[in-house]
């Protein structure tokens, strides 16, 4: 369809449909806060904080007789505690339950206020905005198999976002090549999606789409050596969008490639040893959606890695900047007391054998004992790829006692909802 149609007709319809007119509102909030400085953000922040443990002090059984002042000494909150008594008995809006990826564990089912949903839709808006994509611009979602509801919503949907949908699984099948013409024919503006599906459209793509301005991973890891073979295949910057469904869009890339906390929608801590972690120091990520009035989840633990960058962005923007070091803080693992990023198993800048690579993951099965399951391009010669691999591995991992099993596998199975982890550990 056309931009100017979904921008003026279909879209701000659906918004008003779906959400009240809540999504250009929002909008409009975000960005006239795009550039505000430091200390207006601090003070739109400890605002709504406030007004947001006010509510739960008052309404959420679990957080019922709480100080607001007390927040920073509250316990933090994990997936195990997502349960009835986060539900506000008196709720100002409407709410939806969301079903979470289950990435970190088990999928659960959470409560979330439609505010919090518009602002979600908004700060991704926006986001995209400073990669020169705007409302109404023809993008392209390479996604799971998850796709909740029926062929007619799904539908309309996508004629409101003027979104095309593109699955994994259709991209690994021998509908590839008309996955790509179709993608050609549509010209998408922006590509967004998992890690590996972006991965795989890469290599199945012959030529950029002629309007491609950018495109946004997210989802899943996406290893420097990935995003620099997508953007050299695409022709375009990757950039990358940090996001849960219990907190919604929580950081989206600027021009010069930053990931900004969206402020005005969460408050982000990075937790270290239990304490606040210093600008650079690596710890989990915990957030708190301030504008999850239907079940607040006050410092909820997101079971990701990353840390504060500090200094000033190139950009001008005063938002907070993330580096999420790239895995859930469940997958750093540990031998004989050190502990390593999953990263250590990704092949190296100059792996001579990377073309014939078509996908890998390592499942740990003992103390020092890996499983590296290997996905081969067509032609290519298992043993020489696999040892080059082991041996990269074993330069990158000094530990004594390792035991690497090399294993050519015709396929890697995706979770239930598409995405694809290139490390976990069997034994838990």
């Amino acid at each position: 369809m056309h931009p100017f149609v979904v921008r003026r007709l279909s879209g701000p319809l659906y918004d008003r449909l779906r959400f009240g007119g809540r999504i250009a509102a929002a909008e409009s909030d975000l960005l006239a806060t795009d550039r505000a400085p430091r200390e207006a953000l601090d003070a739109l922040t400890r605002g709504r904080l406030t007004a947001l443990l006010r509510h739960a002090a008052a309404h959420v059984p679990h957080y019922r007789g709480m100080r607001p002042e007390a927040f920073e000494t509250l316990p933090l909150l994990s997936k195990e505690h997502l349960a009835g008594d986060l539900v506000a008995r008196d709720r100002p809006r409407p709410a939806r339950v969301r079903r979470t990826s289950g990435s970190t564990g088990a999928p659960r089912s959470v409560l979330v206020d439609t505010e919090s949903l518009a602002r979600h839709r908004a700060a991704r808006r926006v986001g995209w905005r400073r990669l020169g994509v705007g409302p109404g611009d023809r993008w392209t979602m390479v996604w799971g198999r998850d796709e909740p509801r029926g062929l007619l919503y799904r539908a309309a949907v996508a004629l409101a976002e003027n979104r095309q949908l593109v699955r994994v699984e259709d991209l690994e099948s021998g509908t590839a090549d008309a996955e790509r013409a179709r993608i050609e024919r549509f010209d998408p503006k922006l590509i967004y999606g998992f890690a590996s599906g972006l991965t795989l459209l890469a290599a199945r793509m012959g030529t950029k789409p002629r309007s491609l301005r950018a495109v946004v991973s997210t989802a899943e890891t996406l290893p420097e050596e990935d995003a620099a073979r997508v953007s050299s295949a695409l022709g375009v910057p990757v950039m990358h969008e940090y996001g849960l469904t219990e907190a919604q869009v929580v950081a989206t890339a600027c021009e010069a490639g930053s990931l900004h906390v969206v402020e005005e929608n969460v408050l982000v801590e990075v937790v270290a040893g239990g304490r606040a972690a210093a600008p650079g120091e690596t710890g989990e990520i915990v957030v708190t959606d301030l504008f999850g009035y239907a079940a607040p989840r006050l410092r909820y633990r997101t079971g990701d890695a990353g840390a504060f960058v500090g200094g000033e962005c190139p950009c001008g923007r005063a938002q907070r900047r993330l580096d999420l070091r790239l895995a859930r803080s469940v997958d750093l693992f540990e031998v004989d007391g050190r502990r390593y990023h999953p990263e250590v198993f990704t092949p190296p800048h100059g792996f001579a054998r990377f073309a014939d690579l078509r996908r890998f993951r390592v499942r740990r099965t003992g103390e020092r004992a890996f499983d590296v399951e290997v996905v081969l391009a067509d032609g290519a010669r298992p043993e020489p790829v696999l040892a080059e691999f082991e041996a990269a591995i074993r330069a990158a991992l000094p530990v004594r006692g390792l035991v690497l099993r090399m294993l050519a596998v015709p396929r890697i199975e995706r979770g239930a909802s598409g995405k694809l982890r290139y490390f976990e550990d069997a034994r838990r």
